[in-house]
């Protein structure tokens, strides 16, 4: 029976091969300059069994989904064939009646694996990591045999793989013509260095293209005079296996007259990868050697690279592989009482670094590295890509990447505002945005800025080449890739790059994908929230400064007249969008900022401010709001949060989600307007008609009770759409100024009238989704005008009450919190809650959902993401003993591992519930890892160790208070001695004493919160005593209150202080 133990932060699984199967990966974190490696592993066999770069289509390993992988690992993943005396056996198989000893160790930089067979007298490790800055991609695979009998033992050892991919192999082929790519394959040794690669692409195209890119294996070993040492490479799965093509047993290596024979070339057949190695070993005796498994652009490099190891190289890159993670993660260290928790944070913060991307600072700049969009073998669906370059970032969804994002300010203040200007300058005029958000471009637009950014650091003839390039749009990946081409030292290239982030522009990249989600605009005000929390002194410059713009391309929504259709007498929605090709050019043909919307008659970018890039969703969304004013209509074609509502939006579908959040967003604004009311903002005329329009529209429809909701319905579209038609190829240059006490009247009208719509709703049981079914209507010139609508709720969701309680006072909350402990959604079994009620009532065409069983993925599973946020909502409301009473039943870190089924200090997509007709499969964890659930879990620390905005204004002033929301049993018992980074990356040791409760805050000041007395510091007798600010320049200063003032709170904001002491007592 498999056991499971936690040392430190790194995980034990005992018997791994019997144990609860999952899949999990290597972070493909390669440092600032080194390229990624992608590497998915299950626990099973020798572990590893997808492995690449760049994406499916350039695998060395070929990507399988995870109910593939779980069997094909045993014959297609790493192999280990050994004759111990002359007999033969393959070790990490799952045991039958042989007494071993099988552990899995899982780490955040690395993956170990071990076997000890006391029958056989071996024990045998496996360690996997990638290879940090360097100028290919590598996977290091460290194996060490060790002779654990009293006696010496002749061993011959076979180890790599029955078969590796060589380069330019694409996925497509991989799977539907497998044996005809056969024959573009190459392999061949380069002494005892392997390559792999196609000659030229088996395109069916008149152009030879040639392969540029190798493939390569190798491994090595060290002499006790530290001499490398090569061990003998097979490509020619032949000489092992014979005509055993299911690999299951290498015959010929098995016989016992096995002689080695070095085979140069292969070609037209499917290669493998392995190493062969004959020796003694003494009595506890070990022998290590190393294989080298990656992709580089030139053989030469892995030649030249391969001349250079040594051995302390290869253990520092292990080191270093450590520190690059151990540096990222450090940013949400926390030291508790609880270790799960502490560990688990701290992965947290890694796995939304992978899906986010981690803001790396060059000065007072950033850059985001290491996001990608969530690919893995659970998540098959998903077409994951790596940057193949140094400051690699991939791309990723527009939902995804914002709600990862959502803390950041607090863990890199100097991203300030980047991440609500590169979101809200990516939605539309029409409120929506495109889908797939990429690496940014930058160009320079004028020489001045140009010649300040480099004009000292390159001669004339290396600036010339550079202009060239520069005053187009480009990546800093090609940035990076002509400094290297070029020579330029390494030593320059941080200076280099924040030259670039400081004299360049910045162009957003993105790519519309696959449709409009209705949510989207729901998380730009959780950036904006988290980002005055921090710098509430620069509200005003935030709201108010002309720098943002809207995107633009060649896609619109089609009116509703033309999406009605008539199926079985039912009228449904299709053919939601459309795409203008005179549009598509018109955009091609500019020179610069391609995808910012342009003044018409100029062809000047608009730039305009935040106020009224929200103003304008306002009037969006509250013209989308459905026949009966409840929830905001799906008119794009696509749901909202819940992806496997596919099929709702063709039945005239919406969200009462979203209006929670549109209604969240008016209150929003009318809070700052009112705050500002004698500023003006200036409008293009379409958006202050469309705005004068909707108002009058509003103050009718108040005059009249609001009553006819159809008719508001009608002739709302109807002036969106016609809006949307105007601005379609621009707005025009003939502007109007607008008072915000006007902007306010409209405010106040939009709420009065969304509460009107809300006002029959039960809060013990409220509905998420609606739909909106035609039952009288008329045709007209072949178009299908609604006279009369039924609404149909859906079971009830989880996101209904977790939107609601973002706008609900404490007593309704509290409300909630009751009745959905009483509800369907709370699934007494586990103590968690589903992300829906049953839907065995639902119709099949609601989507996807529906089909799913019972417990699983989005039906009535545990969705964990959503549960956390429910648990978000919990903590912010001021139920503190109800937040913990969920926290320590709801929280990965406090599920029981044999029950979850793998690392507790991991995420899981959701958790199949007790819904599900399966027991044994209760509790257990599935799609681990790259979910938003990484996001929430961070604001919900930051809540524990913060309290609501730490910064605010006095008397204009910046104060700096610390509030936490901490339970007592979270503070440490024991002293405990901790290694912190440095700035320079070296650990330093703390030791922390009891009673204490300790966290980084803004990514570089330890906070250590003393708590003698052990209350809980939300507690109204918990107050803070004294606290002490010592600086990295050893300044200590003394505050005998809860609040620091200015310069102090300012210097602290700075990350200037190295260490803060906060003293809790009770009052």
């Amino acid at each position: 029976m498999a056991k499971y133990s936690l040392n430190k932060e790194e995980f034990f699984i005992e018997d791994y091969n019997k144990a609860k199967s999952f899949c999990s990966f290597l972070p493909a974190i390669s440092g600032k300059f080194g390229l990624p490696l992608w590497c998915f592993y299950v626990n099973r066999a020798q572990g590893v069994v997808s492995l690449g770069v760049k994406d499916k289509d350039h695998s060395l390993l070929e990507f399988l989904p995870a109910n593939k992988s779980l069997f094909s690992v045993f014959y297609q993943g790493f192999r280990t064939f050994l004759k111990i005396d002359s007999n033969f056996y393959e070790p990490f198989r799952i045991p039958r009646k042989s007494p071993l000893r099988q552990v899995m160790k899982v780490s955040s930089s690395f993956l170990e694996i071990e076997e000890e067979n006391k029958k056989r007298g071996l024990d045998i490790r496996v360690r996997y990591f990638t290879l940090p800055s360097s100028d290919f991609a590598s996977l290091v695979r460290i194996v060490e045999l060790k002779n654990i009998t009293t006696r010496p033992r002749d061993l011959e050892i076979i180890d790599g793989l029955p078969g590796i991919l060589p380069y330019g192999c694409k996925n497509l082929f991989l799977k539907d013509l497998a044996r005809t790519l056969e024959a573009w394959m190459q392999s061949y040794l380069n002494k005892e260095l392997a390559f792999f690669k196609l000659k030229v692409s088996p395109q069916d195209i008149a152009q030879t293209i040639y392969i540029q890119g190798v493939n390569f294996y190798f491994s090595c070993f060290f002499s006790k005079k530290n001499e490398i040492k090569f061990l003998r490479p097979i490509i020619d799965s032949h000489l092992l296996f014979g005509e055993d093509s299911d690999l299951s047993l290498p015959f010929n290596f098995a016989d016992k007259k096995f002689n080695y024979v070095k085979k140069d070339l292969l070609l037209g057949r499917t290669p493998c990868a392995f190493s062969f190695a004959k020796l003694r070993l003494n009595p506890q005796e070990s022998f290590r050697f190393f294989s080298f498994i990656g992709s580089a652009e030139r053989e030469e490099e892995v030649v030249n690279f391969s001349k250079k190891l040594s051995l302390s190289w290869i253990e520092d890159k292990f080191e270093e592989n450590k520190k690059i993670i151990k540096e990222i993660q450090q940013k949400a260290f926390i030291n508790s009482s609880l270790k799960t928790l502490d560990f688990y944070t701290q992965q947290n913060f890694l796995d939304n670094v992978l899906r986010g991307g981690f803001p790396q600072r060059f000065g007072d700049k950033v850059f985001y590295l290491y996001n990608r969009k969530h690919g893995d073998l659970e998540r098959d669906y998903n077409r994951f890509k790596f940057e193949h370059n140094f400051l690699s970032s991939g791309e990723g969804n527009y939902r995804d990447i914002n709600q990862n994002r959502r803390q950041d300010v607090f863990f890199e203040p100097k991203v300030f505002e980047e991440n609500i200007r590169l979101f809200f300058n990516l939605q539309r005029l029409d409120s929506y945005n495109p889908l797939v958000v990429k690496s940014p471009k930058f160009i320079f637009r004028d020489k001045e800025s140009f010649k300040k950014a480099f004009f000292e650091f390159f001669v004339s003839e290396l600036l010339k080449k550079l202009e060239g390039m520069v005053f187009s749009e480009f990546s800093l990946s090609e940035f990076m890739r002509f400094l290297k081409e070029n020579k330029v030292s390494s030593k320059l290239w941080e200076e280099l790059i924040k030259r670039v982030l400081s004299f360049s522009k910045k162009v957003e990249q993105a790519d519309f994908g696959e449709g409009f989600w209705i949510d989207h605009f729901t998380y730009n005000l959780d950036l904006v929230e988290s980002f005055l929390a921090v710098f509430p002194d620069k509200e005003s410059e935030l709201l108010f400064k002309e720098e943002y713009s809207f995107y633009d391309d060649f896609c619109k929504l089609t009116p509703r007249r033309k999406r009605y259709y008539l199926k079985d007498g039912y009228i449904l929605q299709k053919d939601f969008l459309g795409f203008d090709g005179e549009k598509a050019n018109l955009i091609n043909s500019r020179q610069y900022f391609k995808h910012q919307l342009r003044i018409r008659d100029k062809d000047e970018v608009f730039y305009t401010n935040l106020l009224v890039k929200l103003l304008v969703v306002v009037l969006n969304r509250i013209s989308t709001l459905d026949p009966f004013g409840r929830g905001v209509e799906m008119e794009a074609g696509k749901p909202g949060w819940c992806d496997a509502l596919n099929g709702l939006p063709s039945l005239l579908g919406s969200s009462l989600a979203e209006t929670f959040e549109l209604l969240r967003i008016i209150l929003f604004l009318k809070e700052k307007v009112g705050k500002y009311r004698e500023k003006k903002i200036s409008l293009p005329s379409e958006i202050f008609n469309f705005f004068k329009d909707l108002k009058e529209l509003l103050q009718e429809s108040k005059s009249e009770g609001f009553k006819d909701s159809l008719d508001f319905w009608e002739r709302s579209h109807t002036l969106k759409e016609d809006f949307r038609e105007k601005v379609f190829w621009g707005v025009s240059s003939e502007f109007y100024s607008l008072s915000l006490g006007e902007v306010e009247e409209f405010l106040e009208l939009s709420e009065e009238k969304i509460s009107l719509g809300l006002k029959d709703i039960d809060y013990k049981r409220l509905p998420t989704y609606f739909i909106n079914e035609v039952v009288e209507y008329q045709e007209k010139q072949g178009f299908i005008f609604p006279l009369k609508f039924k609404q149909k709720e859906l079971p009830i969701f989880l996101e209904g009450f977790v939107r609601a309680m973002k706008i609900s006072p404490p007593e309704t909350i509290k409300l909630i919190y009751n009745s959905l402990k009483k509800s369907s959604l709370y699934d007494k079994n586990l103590k968690m809650y589903k992300i829906c009620a049953s839907l065995r009532k639902a119709p099949l065409e609601i989507g996807r959902i529906k089909v799913f069983p019972p417990g699983w993925l989005e039906n009535e599973s545990i969705w964990v993401h959503m549960e956390y946020k429910y648990l978000l909502e919990l903590i912010k409301a001021g139920l503190y003993e109800e937040f913990y009473r969920e926290f320590f039943n709801c929280f990965i870190c406090f599920l029981k591992p044999s029950i979850y089924g793998r690392s507790n200090l991991e995420n899981s997509s959701f958790i199949v519930s007790s819904a599900n007709p399966d027991k044994k499969l209760w509790g257990r964890g599935f799609v681990a890892r790259l979910t938003g659930a990484t996001s929430e879990a961070l604001n919900i620390l930051l809540f524990m160790c913060l309290g609501k905005n730490p910064f605010y204004l006095k008397q204009g002033k910046l104060i700096l208070e610390f509030k936490p929301l901490l339970k007592k049993d979270l503070f440490t018992k024991k002293e405990d001695a901790v290694f912190i980074l440095d700035n320079k990356g070296k650990p330093q040791e703390f030791t922390l004493p009891k009673n204490t409760f300790s966290f980084m805050f803004l990514g570089k000041t330890l906070v250590i919160y003393h708590n003698p007395q052990r209350i809980d510091t939300y507690n109204r007798k918990a107050k803070v005593e004294k606290i002490i600010v010592r600086y990295a320049n050893q300044e200590e200063f003394v505050f005998n209150s809860s609040q620091i003032e200015e310069p102090h709170s300012l210097r602290i904001r700075d990350q200037k202080a190295w260490i803060i002491e906060v003293f809790i007592t009770s009052g």
